[in-house]
């Protein structure tokens, strides 16, 4: 078995012509997406969950105000790798301070994007 991890919040993503869509990352086509963020949180700009693989999306990274600071609520999502379901507001793990500590909190080793 590999070694179980947390993961960072997940980036939104969006259909590249959303009005909420950060301004100037590469549009990519949803398989591209998909693959890239498995995890990714659909913005509400999705008519459904579901994602048609050759709609352009984008997608925009979890900053340090998005959303307010919220506790771990336990999701239904638990990749195979990771040391707990994914949080149902970030889809992030929250660490080891899960149960204890609002967000934003940093993983350390992970990568926060700007």
């Amino acid at each position: 078995m590999s070694d179980l991890r947390d993961y960072p919040p997940q980036p939104w993503i969006h259909q590249a012509d959303c009005t909420d869509a950060p301004p100037g990352p590469l549009a990519l086509r949803a398989t591209a997406i998909r693959e890239l963020y498995p995890y990714g949180r659909p913005h509400h700009c999705f008519d459904r969950p579901t994602v048609t693989y050759n709609r352009e999306c984008v997608a925009e990274p979890w900053s340090e105000s998005d959303p307010e600071p919220h506790r771990y609520s336990e999701s239904t999502i638990q990749p195979p790798d990771a040391v707990r379901p994914l949080c149902e507001v970030c889809r992030g793990t929250h660490g080891e301070l899960a149960p204890s500590v609002a967000w934003p909190v940093r993983i350390p080793g992970a990568a926060w994007p700007r």
